[in-house]
């Protein structure tokens, strides 16, 4: 049976296209007699991705969105690419580009987290995580679940339907799954969201109200003070915020396991659909 031409999108490191492309050239991979991998589509020229589609063996194509200067030129490039090759599915695997619909293309992408809530244009590297931690501290803050209840995100593979970007909440959802978050991870974050806004606070609270300009202080030893302060409370709330970000990236770590067990499963599920269409 003739294989679907498949291309891949990626913008970083490209360990999403990597659990694909390991399934499809395994002897034991649900795709190797599914899918012809050709091609990888770069979106910046120093994206790690393109040593891994090098070392596989599937041609790299970049198309360095900053060189072309925008949007309309990157998608129209990229349009001429997927139609000379005959693409027929373009799997977006951390591509943070907005891609427009092209007919006669398939074209699918996973996220790392609920589209509802937790998708929408912009919402690519830690920010999805970030809003999934938010909506955790919130639910426990406001005493509707307790740091050692259990929380969830979820992975999905959806097609993209229109021009307005990735993760809105009307695509078709191919495949998703259920993915429970460490209560470590809930603890952690919760710790750090509390040590950040309360740095917040004592900096918002170190401003003076007082003009020191106008009264003509802005020499004095108060006005330097108040300057020293700042800076303290400022350098605090970066710590705690970048604190924030680490576990972010630890709930990221976690859930890109189960990313590269899903992946496999999804392509399958497209080649089977479009077979069935």
């Amino acid at each position: 049976m003739k294989k679907v031409k498949f291309a891949f999108i990626a913008s970083g490191g490209g360990t999403d296209f990597q659990a694909c492309i390991d399934d499809i050239q395994s002897a034991t991979g649900l795709t190797k007699d599914l899918i012809d991998p050709v091609a990888l589509f770069a979106t910046n020229k120093k994206a790690g991705v393109i040593a891994r589609a090098q070392k596989a063996g599937v041609p790299d194509v970049v198309i360095d969105f900053d060189d072309l200067g925008g949007l309309i030129p990157f998608n129209v490039r990229l349009t001429g690419e997927l139609v000379a090759r005959e693409i027929e599915v373009l799997l977006s695997v951390g591509c943070k580009k907005k891609v427009f619909p092209i007919e006669g293309v398939l074209m699918v992408n996973i996220h790392p987290a609920p589209l509802k809530k937790h998708g929408g244009d912009g919402m690519c590297n830690l920010k999805p995580h970030l809003s999934v931690l938010a909506e955790t501290y919130d639910l426990i803050n406001r005493g509707r679940k307790k740091i050692d209840d259990d929380f969830f995100t979820n992975i999905v593979v959806h097609k993209i339907n229109s021009a307005n970007g990735y993760d809105n909440e009307d695509d078709e959802i191919v495949l998703e799954k259920e993915v429970k978050i460490p209560t470590a991870i809930i603890a952690g974050y919760f710790s750090a969201r509390l040590r950040a806004e309360e740095s917040l606070k004592k900096l918002r609270s170190s401003i003076p109200v007082q003009n020191f300009f106008g009264r003509g202080l802005w020499l004095s030893s108060e006005f330097k003070d108040v300057v020293r302060t700042i800076i303290e409370e400022a350098d605090n709330y970066k710590k705690e915020y970048d604190g924030m970000l680490a576990v972010a990236k630890e709930l990221q770590q976690h859930v890109l396991k189960y990313e590269h067990e899903i992946l496999p499963l999804a392509m399958k599920a497209i080649v089977e659909k479009l077979r069935k269409d």
